[in-house]
């Protein structure tokens, strides 16, 4: 919500009843994880024609 939409983390965390702090952190570790991600896919499609 707050890369696609432009949401605040404020506004985020009113609506799932979390704090901000959760709303960053959950931000956090979904880059990181879409970062691995696409790291694996580039090393197994690399060097396939």
């Amino acid at each position: 919500m707050n890369v696609l939409e432009d949401y605040s983390h404020k506004s985020i965390a009113d609506t799932l009843n979390i704090t901000e702090a959760t709303s960053r952190s959950q931000l956090f570790k979904a880059k990181r994880l879409l970062k691995i991600k696409i790291e694996t896919h580039r090393s197994k499609s690399h060097g396939q024609v």
